[in-house]
């Protein structure tokens, strides 16, 4: 199907390395007669490295996601970078803290925050049109100083605690804590990584925050009862291997539904209410919960 669509493909669609929106509107399919039978199609805006292309793709779901992604890179390459303005209005304290981070290079991390803000932006009307990008962007140009500086504030909390975290976990440590300090290094690591701030949305920065306050308070209470956390473990450990069934049953082609990554999302509050109940759960969470919503999925 994909050679069969790069064959009937035209110039006037698929462009390479497109650097502003100058290519006409873009449907959101496209039909051609060859030979004796239709040929569709899905024209989306694709990230490719460094560059974005408008390609024909044979998915409608990889199509969406893939127009989404490139839309959000196309207005991050044509706006002017507010890193100057994050610099002259971050504390120099908020500027130490960005360091630890998992980019090695502070300005990544911003940019990665830039992309986050424009995904949130995009994801609620996403442009085919010229004039609908030009308008996205613009409103997203008016704010992007004041929302980017908002969520570095918020990741730097995040990193900071993450750090504390880090720093703890390279001590000595007594054999009936190494397994479990594993499991805690194993799931900031799932928390806090390069890109994860563009990948787990603005919205979800509070929750990643209250998350690795979760982990932080574990690794208090391990020191008071590590049979208990042991147990816990076992616990998260059956949701998990659920878990994993479920999403292997997914085709690797396609995007991973949101009813799939809601459930993910369980799981970490299910281990806030294990771990560190105090911190406070987004909502109800428990194991049976999370294995109805398994069960109705599959």
């Amino acid at each position: 199907v994909k050679n069969t669509i790069k064959a009937v493909a035209t110039d006037d669609i698929e462009q390479t390395d497109v650097t502003d929106w100058n290519f006409g509107d873009l449907p959101t399919s496209y039909m051609k007669k060859q030979g004796s039978y239709q040929i569709k199609a899905f024209p989306a805006l694709v990230k490719s490295g460094n560059k974005v292309n408008v390609e024909l793709l044979d998915h409608q779901e990889v199509a969406e996601a893939s127009h989404l992604s490139g839309i959000v890179e196309l207005i991050f390459k044509t706006l002017p970078s507010p890193i100057k303005h994050l610099q002259q209005k971050l504390p120099n304290k908020s500027k130490l803290v960005l360091y630890f981070n998992p980019f090695g290079q502070i300005d990544q991390l911003i940019n990665d925050c830039i992309r986050a803000v424009i995904h949130k932006e995009v994801e609620q009307t996403v442009p085919r049109s010229q004039d609908a990008f030009n308008q996205l962007r613009d409103k997203i140009r008016a704010e992007l100083n004041d929302t980017v500086l908002d969520a570095a504030l918020q990741v730097e909390k995040i990193l900071l605690v993450g750090h504390k975290i880090s720093k703890q976990l390279k001590g000595k440590v007594s054999l009936d804590m190494i397994q479990a300090n594993a499991y805690i290094k194993a799931h900031l690591d799932s928390l806090i990584y390069k890109g994860f701030v563009s990948e787990c949305g603005i919205d979800r920065l509070s929750d990643i925050y209250r998350y690795v306050l979760a982990l932080e308070k574990r690794l208090e209470k391990i020191k008071i009862d590590a049979n208990k956390d042991r147990m816990n473990q076992i616990e998260l450990d059956k949701v998990y291997d659920l878990y994993d069934k479920l999403t292997d049953k997914l085709p690797k082609e396609l995007p991973v539904p949101t009813s799939i990554t809601d459930v993910y999302w369980m799981i970490e509050e299910l281990r806030v209410s294990l771990f560190a109940q105090g911190i406070g759960t987004k909502y109800p969470i428990s194991i049976k919960r999370i294995k109805q919503a398994i069960n109705e999925l599959s």
